[in-house]
């Protein structure tokens, strides 16, 4: 490369430049290994939240909670894991934005719409994403038996410290972290009897075989 660009610009052969073109090369080399390691490690953290949220999805099955994972609406589209026992019908959001490391760094909201991790705004509008996860699972139910029940959003946020007790405003989404999410959930009343909670896993679980099946 330094010898294409030395005989596009006509120049002679000269340390400087070649020293200067070995920076820029060791420079964007860096740049690319560091993004590469941050995605590695966000990948890392992924598997990991569900390695530790099975410990939190265990307690919840002792207190009468039914998870549901990899399921689809009548679009085909996927609904998200989806948390049915006695505090309700819960949709959960996983989104995996390693901590940086700063001391005392917390997620937080700030008003309805704006989360910040530590220092920053959240990119991409993770609380909306819950809500909308929280709609399709809410349609699909309505679709399925007719029936409008009120699913509440979860955000997860592995790795994070929850900063503030949420105003009962703010509860519309529930902040967790993978360590929180058992406590968080087992905290909200009571809305939904053995029968209720049934009914509404049969909607998962009643699905028509296919023909010749």
């Amino acid at each position: 490369g330094y010898e294409w660009l030395r005989w596009v610009m006509r120049t002679e052969l000269h340390p400087l430049w070649m020293t200067a073109f070995a920076l820029c090369i060791a420079l964007y080399c860096s740049v690319r290994a560091w993004w590469l390691w941050a995605r590695l490690r966000a990948l890392q953290t992924g598997q990991h939240v569900w390695r530790t949220m099975g410990m939190d999805f265990s307690l919840l099955g002792e207190r009468g909670y039914y998870l549901f994972d990899g399921e689809v609406d009548e679009r085909g589209t996927p609904l998200g894991p989806v948390l049915i026992g006695p505090g309700g019908v819960f949709s959960l959001t996983v989104r995996t934005s390693p901590p940086t490391g700063r001391p005392f760094e917390k997620a937080k909201r700030v008003g309805r719409s704006e989360l910040r991790l530590g220092r920053r705004p959240a990119f991409a509008d993770p609380l909306g994403a819950a809500r909308s996860a929280a709609r399709r699972v809410a349609n699909h139910f309505r679709a399925v038996t007719g029936e409008e029940i009120s699913v509440t959003p979860v955000l997860v946020l592995p790795g994070w410290r929850i900063g503030g007790a949420p105003t009962a405003d703010e509860r519309d989404v529930l902040i967790v972290s993978e360590t929180t999410l058992a406590a968080e959930v087992l905290s909200c009343p009571p809305q939904l009897e053995p029968k209720e909670i049934l009914g509404y896993c049969d909607v998962f679980q009643s699905r028509e075989e296919p023909e010749g099946a």
